[in-house]
């Protein structure tokens, strides 16, 4: 009787590797069918090896993805195609982490009359709604995503990374690189009914918060190359890296635009690098080759600790703002052209940008409303 037991968990033993009698959780995941299966149950799920999906991964419940350093792909053989995102939240706590999630391509749907048009080309990465979009999500979307990298996607509308329709997300310690949208947020775009949002890396890891060779590039209109937020909620940007982003006429960086009374939008320890501005013809309204921040509600945002270094554009300034806006302990240097800040008055209100404790070189303090007070 012994040895029948011990031969049978020798046989055991053998069979589970090969996914034969695998208990749920005790093995990692290497291909799609037992990944939209692990997905579908909830709970934690861990990728062995890299996923290339032949259509979009929804998840709609609460889930914790480790993809353990390998790589989540969307299937496009040949020349890019609209293949869709690669992930879409649709409801549920979801957190995605040590995960690469890439090859995402989202076009718009082919009827014009559909009032989601727009949003369906949007998000080549990673899509966040609470249910919205005919997808089978009704609740509310919370999506985490930690020591990811989002790369090389592609959305012919807003979002080639990351897409945030509505919902929460925050994002720690992540790369965002390479990705391209058509019209609006290169890396990461934050639609105006998404709840509170925070890019950070708080957390010390190998892997900073970068936002790097993003773009937001068509016709003149795009905006927010490596980031692009317009919401009504509380928006936190702090210890991350833009880098070489481009966008056409506002925020080669990072855009920032609040909604309400109530935003509260705070930017600390931040870099902006070589980001850039394409459009030749800048007017009024636009500007900020490193950052934009147009708030149009009685809420002043506030720049902390930052850097401004290197960032070019045609005739737009360095930092563009349209309502008062304090920048503190923060160093801006040898950037082109020679405009430390452009600040526009607008919504039948003065604006003014306060330099406490700032050094600046080769740039022009040449506006009554930007103030130095050191």
């Amino acid at each position: 009787m012994k040895k029948f037991a011990l031969l049978l968990l020798v046989l055991c033993a053998a069979l589970v590797p090969c996914g034969i009698f695998a208990v749920p959780g005790w093995a990692a995941i290497t291909n799609e069918v037992d990944l939209r299966l692990a997905i579908s149950n909830g709970g934690s799920v861990t990728l062995g090896g890299k996923i290339t999906l032949n259509s979009v991964l929804e998840i709609n419940k609460d889930i914790t993805l480790d993809g353990g350093g390998f790589t989540l792909s969307r299937n496009i053989p040949g020349e890019p195609q609209a293949n869709g995102s690669v992930i879409k939240v649709t409801g549920g706590k979801v957190t995605i982490q040590n995960l690469t999630i890439t090859g995402g391509n989202t076009k718009p749907s082919l009827n014009d009359d559909d009032p989601n048009r727009d949003a369906s080309a949007s998000g080549g990465g990673i899509w966040v709604g609470n249910g919205e979009l005919g997808s089978s999500g009704t609740g509310r979307s919370e999506l985490t995503l930690k020591n990811c990298r989002i790369e090389n996607n592609y959305a012919d509308y807003n979002g080639g990374g990351v897409y945030v329709y509505s919902g929460k997300l925050t994002v720690e310690s992540c790369d965002i690189k390479g990705n391209e949208s058509i019209l609006s947020g290169g890396g990461i775009y934050i639609d105006e009914n998404a709840e509170d949002v925070t890019v950070d890396t708080e957390d010390v890891t190998v892997d900073n918060c970068v936002f790097e060779q993003n773009t937001a590039i068509s016709s003149n209109s795009s905006n927010g190359g490596g980031l692009y937020a317009s919401h009504k909620k509380n928006l936190t940007v702090k210890n991350c890296t833009f880098i070489k982003n481009v966008a056409d006429v506002d925020g080669g960086g990072l855009y920032l635009s609040c909604g309400s009374n109530e935003s509260i939008f705070t930017v600390t320890n931040c870099t902006f690098f070589n980001n850039t501005l394409t459009a030749s013809d800048f007017t009024s309204d636009h500007g900020g080759n490193a950052l934009y921040m147009d708030t149009k509600y009685t809420t002043m945002p506030t720049v902390t600790n930052c850097t401004f270094v290197n960032n070019e554009t045609n005739d737009a300034g360095e930092i563009y703002v349209k309502r008062n806006c304090p920048i503190t302990n923060s160093l801006i240097w040898a950037n082109i052209p020679v405009k430390t800040c452009v600040v526009e008055p607008g919504y039948g209100t003065s604006a003014i940008v306060t330099l406490d404790h700032c050094a600046v070189r080769d740039g022009v303090i040449n506006n009554e409303n930007i103030k130095d007070t050191d």
